[in-house]
């Protein structure tokens, strides 16, 4: 198979992608010289479309020697079988990371940026790539074993697995979709202090946003997530396991990020920040903490007692120590949001869920407190920053009171699953009720006070 005629072939696609993390660096440094910003551009672009042609080719001649076509179809497989393989097998997750690429480079024709200055779309082209990056050594990582592109000492005389359903190929474009909106989400939210070019960016991919994650969540919740036998192995199945990780970021990006972003560019002058930011780090702690010690005290793979309090610091100390990392990258330029360390903190929390995972399974413990934390969090500028004394009693009480609800769900409910999909499902209402109760009466104080 191709790794067999070309092993420098992934290993040049994750150099690649890794180079487009770095574009905006590369970028001012490559300025002056077109040719070179056009292979760092297009290079993934092109390698991909040559692994979908490379597959393409196998399906049209019923190449023997690609795993997937002997594996699932034989020799006598139709041309209908064929496609529905190329688009519910390993050939639909190489086209989804092509649609990525594909959408990074042209995004600057959305139609929310119609009206946007050169300037703006720059911004946007150039950090939709870097997100993409990113997610692409992850997509690299999980999603393409070597398995899928190395001929196998053995093959069987016949078809050993059955070909996947089109609901397979609904579901990649889902989250495909899902990645790219949460793109949308965190490129709108770092230029939020420069203009308002990319509001209707942000508002219309939170509307798609809402409609699709519902959908997602009940994809996901179907196949057992959180259950008893899934903690003792989660990456049994990757597919399952990428999906899950995408879903809860598009969540936390949603829901949390987002309305935080927007809050913050309104309380951005108030000179109480720092005391804001030490409150949100203090609560993300203890709240992590201790929804990581019920939680490990739920599951069985964790030990009971002692063993449970440790597992809980360790995790949450591991946590922290990237975040403080985090805090220090506005120093360095990535300081275009209204509270940049506000900003890289979420980033940084979500980064710490997502890789982390990936490593251990003690990470998946984190996931309850950050979905607190995050709701409380939308609520913690309005008890700590605001000059309405009715409005600042107000929130206290609702914290307060979210915080009795939240710890009941966490020592009460049994089942993990149950548990974490409560906990997520307040993070659209606190974020609503910070931005259609809390902060009309706080713009109608400052007018009356002006």
């Amino acid at each position: 198979m191709l790794t067999d005629g070309a092993p420098w072939y992934l290993p040049v696609l994750f150099g690649s992608c890794l180079l487009w993390v770095l574009n905006m660096g590369l970028r001012e440094r490559l300025h002056h010289r077109p040719p070179l910003m056009h292979m760092l551009r297009y290079a993934p672009v092109g390698l991909m479309v040559g692994l979908l042609l490379y597959r393409i080719q196998g399906l049209a001649d019923l190449d023997p020697t690609h795993n997937e076509i002997v594996m699932v179809l034989g020799d006598q497989a139709t041309f209908g079988e064929r496609f529905q393989l190329l688009m519910t097998g390993q050939g639909a997750i190489e086209g989804a990371f092509l649609a990525l690429f594909l959408f990074s480079l042209w995004c600057t024709r959305l139609p929310s940026l119609t009206n946007a200055s050169n300037a703006t779309k720059e911004f946007v082209q150039e950090r939709m790539m870097v997100h993409t990056g990113l997610w692409s050594v992850l997509i690299l990582t999980i999603l393409f074993p070597e398995a899928a592109y190395t001929s196998l000492a053995s093959l069987p005389q016949s078809p050993t697995i059955a070909l996947s359903a089109w609901g397979v190929f609904a579901t990649i474009a889902l989250f495909t979709l899902l990645l790219m909106m949460s793109g949308e989400l965190i490129v709108a939210s770092a230029h939020s202090s420069r203009s308002d070019e990319c509001n209707l960016l942000a508002r219309r991919a939170t509307m798609k946003m809402i409609l699709a994650l519902p959908i997602g969540w009940l994809l996901v919740i179907q196949n057992g997530i959180f259950e008893p036998l899934w903690w003792s192995r989660p990456d049994h199945d990757p597919w399952l396991q990428f999906a899950f990780v995408v879903l809860v970021y598009a969540t936390m990006v949603t829901f949390y990020h987002g309305p935080a972003t927007i809050l913050e560019g309104h309380l951005s002058q108030q000179p109480r920040q720092s005391i804001t930011l030490g409150a949100t780090l203090g609560v993300t702690a203890i709240i992590c903490f201790l929804s990581a010690y019920m939680m490990a005290s739920k599951v069985e793979l964790f030990s009971q007692g002692s063993g449970s309090f440790f597992m809980a610091w360790r995790v949450v100390s591991l946590m922290f120590l990237a975040i403080c990392l985090g805090l220090l990258l506005p120093v360095i330029g990535y300081d275009s949001a209204h509270r940049p360390e506000q900003w890289w903190l979420r980033l940084s929390l979500l980064l710490v869920l997502i890789l982390g995972t990936f490593y251990d399974v003690m990470f998946w413990l984190l996931l309850p407190g950050l979905a607190m934390s995050g709701s409380l969090y939308l609520l913690l500028p309005w008890c700590l920053e605001v000059q309405n004394p009715v409005l600042r009693q107000r929130t206290i009480f609702l914290s307060i009171a979210y915080l009795i609800v939240t710890l009941s769900i966490s020592i009460w409910l049994e089942s993990a699953l149950l548990t974490l999909v409560l906990l997520l499902a307040l993070l659209p209402l606190s974020g609503a009720l910070s931005h259609y109760v809390l902060l009309p009466m706080e713009q109608r104080h400052t007018s009356q006070t002006e």
